[in-house]
Order: C-alpha cells, then structure tokens, then sequence
C-alpha cells in the first residue's frame, strides 16, 4: 500500500478516538448537570434566560446560565457575568464548552439560551448537545408593557 493511504488512515483514526473522547467528556459533564434547561424562540430568549437562572440562584442551586443576545455572556453561579471569547461567528461548539465549565464550577442547573438559527442546527443543540430536561419557548417579549391600559395605548383610537 502506498505511504499516502497509511498517512491518511492514521489521520483519520487521530480524530475519530478525538471526537469519541470529546463526546464522553460531554456526556461525563451532562450526568453532573441534573437540571438543563434550554430556551429556545424568537423574542425573549434572553430576558428569560436570566430570569430562570435567577430563580435557581435564589432559591439554592448553583447554576450557570449562557445568553446570546447582542453579546454572548456567561452567567457565573455567584450571579456574575462574563464574556464568552470567540475566535469567529458563533457556533453551536460553545455549548459544549460550556457545557463542560458549568460542571466543572459544581453547577447544578444550566440555563441556555438557543443559539442556533436554522432548524437541523436547533434540533442537534437541543437533542444531542444540551439534551433538556425542560425546553422553554417564550411567547411574547417580557420586557414590553402588559398592562391593559398600555395596550390601549398601543392600539388605534376606537370610537365609541
């Protein structure tokens, strides 16, 4: 056999046992994470994000939560905040990264917020990578008005 193909075969085992060995570290890291929630939609994600991670926090479990919005940013279970470094466009790795730190730091719950924009891309990071024990889609932005007369306010004027 040419030098190339035994090159090429050893190349390609390199990364399967690569792959295989990043996977058991990330299912390692799951099994420490018993609460995962993932908030998934179009308006609120991150609102919601933070509001969840907060009501975990208060009520005693450590937890680590992931937003995406203008800036991605890491919510520590001390309640602080930092950024998440990228060495490009986001991508749905950091999860897993993620994932991982938040177990590391002795998390309990994870709050992430979905960072995928197309479907497959959303499917594959709430089946295989966060693997949800509660999936959160909100329905409307939390941070507008709700009360009724703000609505009417909103609204065209009716006669009467």
């Amino acid at each position: 056999m040419p030098k190339g193909f035994w090159i090429s075969l050893g190349l390609s085992a390199l990364v399967l046992v690569g792959l295989h060995v990043e996977w058991r570290l990330h299912r390692s890291a799951l099994r420490r994470i018993p609460i995962r929630i993932h908030v998934n939609g179009t308006r609120g994600k991150s609102s919601v994000t933070r509001l969840i991670a907060a009501m975990l926090r208060a009520h005693g479990i450590p937890t680590v939560a992931k937003t995406t919005g203008t800036t991605s940013r890491l919510i520590l279970p001390d309640g602080s905040e930092c950024p998440i470094p990228r060495d490009g466009p986001p991508n749905i790795k950091e999860l897993i990264t993620t994932m991982r730190r938040a177990a590391a730091l002795g998390a309990r719950a994870v709050v992430f917020e979905c960072m995928a924009v197309s479907p497959d891309l959303q499917g594959v990071a709430e089946r295989r990578i966060v693997r949800p024990t509660i999936t959160v889609v909100p329905t409307r932005d939390w941070t507008t008005p709700t009360s009724r007369a703000a609505r009417r306010r909103r609204s065209p004027a009716r006669s009467p």
